[in-house]
């Protein structure tokens, strides 16, 4: 494969998420959560003039939206602002080399919008439909600011004695105000609960990636996704430990940016004291490797790139009232290649509080 320059970044907080790709929504006991509420976005085959990575705040702040909702509205409708401020030290992705790796540092200005529709809740189903915008503001990079604007629907059902679980979504990137790329998502997952402590989540996801500037990285990632809990507490999802597995394959229109994922990742979660109670707290801590390995010149993955993303971050979020949280992130990311030009590192630390309603 050949090196593929990191220009403008795509900077996507869709959780899951932590790391944007695990649930997110914190279940009634002792049901696993639903799908996430926003797209679990992988990060993007390399492209040429963008990438989609989920950003430094998605992970746990979903969760917690999620958890702050049901405590502050019994009704069909409730919604969330999330206000972050942080710094992000390697914006644009560059080699420590790169003669512009200076200037690819920033401070980060966020705010995070989400209205959610309840649409079918009763003791056997879930429908929500969730509009969500966001916009990251880059003082020192301004050229890279980055707007969000997307729709989700999930749903979750009981059949014998499993839970299973649908989403399907779609979002819109600009940068500098410019279209830049659109994601479309979907999910089918087959939840099960065991002994109140197990939770087993099997999934097949689907996502479709179309930029704008570079029609030769867009295509499709189809993936087989299993990922286990186990509940500190039976039934309560709040506090649990997590492994998973993700194995794909990328097909993009550009032979030579298809590739081969194979993602494993862990995860702890744990709750310090009682939702919507001041003084208490949601920690998290999660990682994952993602190794891909790109076709080469002749349609075989033998001699083609061979690309591992390690990506870590913890987080830590105080409960000031029942519908108010703020907390703090660090996030550390390392790309590493055997195409030189494609490695970097990233390290991103922030503050944010979410209101709920």
């Amino acid at each position: 494969m050949t090196d593929r320059p990191l220009v403008p970044l795509l900077l996507a907080m869709m959780a899951a998420f932590a790391m944007g790709e695990e649930p997110t929504t914190t279940p009634p006991a002792p049901t696993p959560a639903p799908p996430p509420v926003t797209p679990p976005t992988p990060e993007s085959p390399a492209a040429s003039t963008v990438k989609i990575e989920p950003g430094p705040g998605a992970g746990g702040r979903v969760e917690r939206q999620a958890s702050q909702s049901s405590q502050a509205s019994d009704g069909r409708f409730s919604g969330s602002v999330t206000l972050g401020a942080g710094y992000d030290s390697n914006i644009l992705l560059l080699p420590e080399e790169d003669p512009g790796a200076d200037a690819a540092d920033s401070s980060v200005l966020s705010i995070d919008a989400r209205l959610i529709w309840r649409a079918l809740k009763d003791s056997n189903r879930q429908v929500n439909i969730i509009g969500a915008a966001e916009y990251n503001h880059f003082p020192d990079i301004d050229d890279q600011d980055l707007l969000r604007y997307g729709l989700l629907g999930t749903a979750l059902f009981k059949w014998q004695g499993f839970d299973p679980g649908f989403a399907a979504g779609i979002n819109r990137f600009a940068i500098d105000g410019e279209n830049a790329a659109t994601v479309v998502n979907a999910s089918v997952s087959l939840n099960k609960v065991v002994d109140a402590r197990w939770v087993h989540i099997p999934s097949i996801d689907l996502y479709w990636f179309d930029y704008d500037d570079d029609e030769g990285a867009s295509g499709t990632l189809l993936a087989a996704h299993y990922r286990l809990w186990w509940l500190f507490v039976p039934g309560k999802a709040h506090s649990r430990l997590e492994a998973g597995l993700r194995v794909g394959q990328y097909f993009a229109d550009a032979d030579q940016e298809n590739y081969q994922t194979l993602r494993p990742a862990v995860g702890a979660v744990y709750r310090l004291g009682e939702a919507g109670t001041f003084g208490s707290w949601d920690l998290t801590a999660r990682a994952h490797y993602d190794f891909r390995q790109y076709e080469d010149a002749g349609g075989g993955y033998g001699g083609g790139e061979k690309l591992g993303i390690f990506i870590t971050q913890v987080s830590a979020d105080a409960w000031l009232m029942r519908n108010l949280t703020a907390g703090a992130y660090v996030r550390y990311t390392a790309n590493q290649s055997d195409v030189d030009a494609n490695d970097y590192d990233r390290f991103q630390v922030g503050i944010r509080s979410t209101l709920t309603w």
